[in-house]
């Protein structure tokens, strides 16, 4: 239900806002982690992947503009594999959580 939400939030002309003020909590780089497994899992056809792979996908698209090509589909494996095993460290803190670090995620 919370994903929905900030689905129809990402569709207004403030969502740019809201992601800015999002970005200033100390919890920020664990929503980004969230939503970087919902994709990973959603590769690897998890319950909870397929569900919620997609609308994080699409939020992730909407925070990240630079990163949105490459979720416009699924993750591959590979790509899923690094997000899984990697993410938590590479993201480990609100000021690591930019457009660069998740293109390292993402395959440049």
């Amino acid at each position: 239900r919370n994903l929905w939400i900030l689905e129809c939030v990402a569709k207004y002309s403030f969502a740019p806002a809201l992601w800015a003020a999002l970005e200033r909590s100390e919890f920020y780089h664990l929503l980004i982690q969230r939503f970087l497994r919902w994709a990973a899992r959603e590769a690897k056809n998890t319950r909870d992947g397929k569900a919620l792979g997609g609308k994080a996908r699409n939020l992730l698209s909407s925070m990240y503009p630079d990163i949105a090509g490459r979720l416009n589909r699924p993750v591959s494996n590979e790509v899923a594999d690094k997000i899984l095993a990697v993410a938590s460290a590479l993201l480990s803190n609100p000021s690591a959580v930019n457009a660069d670090n998740l293109q390292k995620l993402l395959g440049e």
